[in-house]
């Protein structure tokens, strides 16, 4: 009978677990954690941001500081409000350089008066569907713009990252 292991006593989903391999040395599992997070990221970052291109800067800057600050994650905490605070922090400050840039829109994103609303449409989609996904989106993100800036992002975090109200209070740093 095999003898279970640490690695086997942890789940190989457990967030938790992963890291603490990779902090012992098994650098390759942190891919497990990228694509695990990167299309739930990729979301949040594009409707934050607006523009499809600076949104994937802003969530490999998210991964690249979370490698970076690894040692200082507390497992008591849950990995993934960790990591989502870092991609909203992320998120502000490629917002305020895009500010000071002239303005440049992306195919996938829609003009709406002075403000810009993220569309993605999966290319596979029929037209009927895509052209609800695309309205739908936009509903959205037109909602989202009449919103303060925190709330909107509370509201980005419990449907695109699919928090817990409790997870999005902590990465808000609110009751």
């Amino acid at each position: 009978m095999k003898q279970p292991t640490s690695s086997d006593a942890c789940s190989a989903l457990d967030d938790r677990c992963i890291v603490e391999q990779v902090l012992a040395g098994d650098r390759q599992r942190y891919a497990v954690l990228v694509h695990r997070y990167h299309r739930p990221l990729l979301n949040l970052a594009t409707n934050r941001l607006g523009n499809a291109s600076v949104a994937e800067d802003a969530v490999q800057d998210t991964f690249v500081s979370a490698y970076r600050s690894l040692h200082t994650y507390k497992s008591e905490f849950s990995f993934r409000t960790w990591l989502w605070t870092i991609l909203l922090n992320h998120c502000r400050r490629h917002a305020s350089r895009l500010a000071r840039l002239p303005r440049q829109i992306d195919a996938r994103v829609l003009v709406h008066g002075e403000q810009t609303l993220v569309c993605n449409v999966d290319s596979q989609a029929s037209p009927e569907l895509a052209a609800m996904h695309s309205e739908r989106h936009a509903l959205l993100s037109t909602l989202l713009l009449e919103l303060p800036e925190a709330r909107a992002d509370a509201i980005r975090l419990r449907f695109y990252g699919q928090l817990k109200y409790r997870e999005i209070a902590s990465v808000m740093n609110s009751s």
